[in-house]
């Protein structure tokens, strides 16, 4: 029965080799989403002044008059007004920009989430072997 106890320092082996190599990748995603975090972070910001320095420029009376819009007319598309601007395109752009930095910050989540649940699936397979062959242990001394 020596076999048994080989086997289950077979599986406490295996399970730290196999967190180290989780650790990695784990990081590494952490780390990405933490940059696109901060970019998108300053996206945001920027267009948060655009639209802060639009609306002063509004109130002002300092803005481009064709985007002076009563609610009844709606948008520039629907009233037949001019084109929008170019402080217009610039928060539009941004906030596409925005975004996609969301979604793939949502997607490295799920991946950061993916590997986490596949690592725990793992140890609780490595756990199940090694409860197994600790009872085997226990009934071979039980049995001698």
């Amino acid at each position: 029965m020596p076999r048994a106890a080989h086997q289950s320092f077979g599986v406490v082996s295996t399970a730290l080799n196999d967190t180290t190599g989780f650790a990695a990748p784990l990081v590494s995603h952490l780390r990405r989403i933490r940059n696109l975090d901060a970019k998108s972070t300053a996206v945001v910001d920027g267009v948060k002044r655009k639209v802060e320095e639009r609306l002063e420029a509004t109130r002002s009376g300092e803005g481009d008059p064709s985007c002076k819009r009563t609610r009844a007319s709606g948008d520039a598309s629907s009233s037949g007004a001019s084109a929008p601007s170019a402080n217009e395109r610039e928060v539009r752009d941004a906030c596409t920009d925005a975004l996609a930095l969301a979604d793939e910050k949502v997607a490295l989540a799920q991946a950061a989430y993916d590997l986490i649940d596949a690592h725990i699936t793992r140890l609780d397979r490595d756990l199940r072997t090694f409860d197994q062959a600790l009872l085997e242990r226990e009934a071979a001394e039980a049995a001698a």
